[in-house]
């Protein structure tokens, strides 16, 4: 073998050996039907595959042409996210904006980090994309993933005949879940909060409200209800109070979720409190008898 030819060999074997694949940008991207129809809700989901990267935070923003479509619902409860920092919310028509955690980091797809239902109002051609966005690796330094964005191009025709008969009420509740006790140091100041997310086939999630009662107590007709967002801050910071979650769907049906208190409070039954009543009469009595004794004596 020639000189030249083995030097160039020799070179491309040990480029070779120390190449580093170039690392494929984790994408966001808008899923949906390219077509639609006025009136006609629609699906768009916001999926996310982190190209073997492990995440932890994400956020963005949601946009979408208000003249041609106006939000019906948001759905989150098939999302990674498990604890929002500002849940998925229109701040203005046509740009929702969301934030979350995903606590020990997710790798790998999702289908939909977050769901949201438009109607198209007017025909033509809209993009409902996404921006300021950013997605933070799960290394304790909050490093940047590189992320890649695709909105959806989306041509509204026009409406077809309208049903002259009112769509009946959905019967079905909210699927059942698991609310969580939680504690950040950055969020609510490391205080005890309550994270929670449902999902419901029939109208959709409406809104969700929280109780605190007394340890062992029940839930009443005129229980002081709160409408509550995830993540809750915990009026009772002991974790002595039981906690129920209630998630309500659009036409009102609801399911109620029990988180038992962690830390309940001693209870003291009938039995318990009329013998300890008898032993602090009799303790009187003695101390009482032993005063006039001594009195005596004196």
């Amino acid at each position: 073998m020639k000189p030249l030819a083995f030097i160039i060999l020799i070179t491309a074997i040990i480029a070779g050996m120390f190449h580093v694949p170039a690392a494929s940008a984790a994408t966001l991207d808008v899923v949906a039907n390219p077509s639609a129809t006025i009136g006609q809700p629609f699906r768009v989901d916001i999926a996310l595959d982190t190209q073997g990267d492990d995440a932890n935070t994400i956020q963005g923003e949601i946009v979408f042409p208000s003249n041609l479509f106006v939000l019906k619902e948001i759905n989150d409860g098939n999302s990674p996210v498990s604890l929002w920092i500002e849940s998925p919310r229109e701040i203005s028509s046509g740009t929702i904006v969301f934030s979350g955690i995903i606590p020990g980091g997710f790798m790998g797809s999702a289908s939909s980090v977050v769901g949201v239902i438009l109607v198209p109002a007017a025909s033509g051609t809209g993009v409902v994309g996404i921006q300021n966005v950013k997605l933070l690796r799960n290394d304790g330094k909050g490093s940047v993933i590189a992320l890649a964005t695709a909105g959806q191009t989306v041509t509204i025709g026009s409406s077809v005949a309208a049903s002259s008969e009112e769509p009946l009420p959905s019967s079905t509740i909210p699927q059942e879940f698991i609310p969580t006790i939680a504690q950040d140091p950055n969020v609510y100041d490391g205080g005890y909060f309550l994270v929670f997310s449902t999902t419901d086939k029939g109208s959709g999630i409406d809104h969700y409200e929280v109780f605190e009662a007394p340890s062992g107590g029940s839930v009443q007709s005129s229980s002081p209800w709160h409408i509550a967002t995830s993540p809750y801050l915990l009026t009772d910071q002991s974790l002595s109070s039981d906690i129920y979650v209630r998630a309500v769907d659009h036409d009102g049906n609801f399911i109620v979720m029990k988180v038992p208190a962690r830390y309940p409070r001693g209870r003291w039954n009938l039995w318990e409190l009329l013998g300890i009543i008898v032993f602090a009469i009799i303790i009187v009595l003695l101390l009482f008898i032993w005063m006039r004794r001594r009195r005596r004596h004196i």
